[in-house]
């Protein structure tokens, strides 16, 4: 067995901008969310014990009470990052601190480095600008599940396996007790995902620390 401490900072933010806050033709609802995407290498190990995890929130803002919270997402994965090759625009902060490569549709976002200890930023993904509805007027088809970090973790993406989901947004969350995950498919990498269920017709940030000791 390998044990390696791993440290990695999140962050996560979403804005909302109503419908008919512009002109014709603009004036239809749209979101910009940014979310962080963090990867360990486990190896392909079947089991993964997780001691002492300490997940610290330092700043959290919404200017609305939201109907729902701000979660951590650890979710194995071979590689994720596939997922987001879409038919949408992003942007990517590749541990900069700039969002500042444009991605287009279609397009498979830059490598994730694997690093358990991440000193520096987080790598982020920002969708920008996108339509709430894809069938504006009718309103009945709605992007989020298409373009947003949520989609990471729904049951139809069948490249991934979701180990544990902590709220992020209400305080920290620490254990003395260790936490035993298991990976039957024997996905190569562990993710750690911040993401909001559905929209939230507000601004949204919140960002922090996770810290923990990974054994495989």
């Amino acid at each position: 067995m390998r044990q390696i401490p791993v440290s990695h900072s999140f962050s996560f933010s979403q804005s909302f901008r109503r419908e008919n806050q512009k002109p014709s033709p603009d004036e239809f609802p749209m979101y910009s969310e940014t979310f962080s995407l963090s990867r360990v290498p486990i190896e392909k190990s079947k089991q993964v014990r997780v001691s002492r995890p300490l997940i610290l929130p330092y700043f959290f803002r919404s200017k609305l009470a939201l109907d729902n919270p701000v979660n951590l997402a650890f979710i194995f994965a071979d590689s994720l990052e596939d997922s987001l090759s879409d038919g949408f625009n992003k942007l990517v902060d590749a541990n900069e601190g700039k969002l500042n490569q444009v991605i287009a549709p279609g397009e498979p976002i830059p490598e994730i480095p694997d690093h358990p200890m991440q000193k520096g930023f987080p790598y982020r993904v920002a969708y920008q600008g996108v339509p709430e509805y894809s069938d504006y007027p009718d309103m009945l088809e709605a992007n989020y599940f298409h373009a947003s970090a949520s989609k990471l973790v729904l049951p139809s993406n069948l490249a991934a396996q979701v180990a544990n989901i902590y709220v992020i947004q209400a305080g920290s969350f620490s254990s003395n007790e260790d936490i035993l995950f298991q990976n039957p498919n024997q996905y190569s990498h562990l993710y750690i995902v911040p993401y909001l269920p559905k929209i939230q017709m507000t601004e949204v940030g919140v960002a922090g620390r996770c810290n923990f000791q990974l054994e495989y």
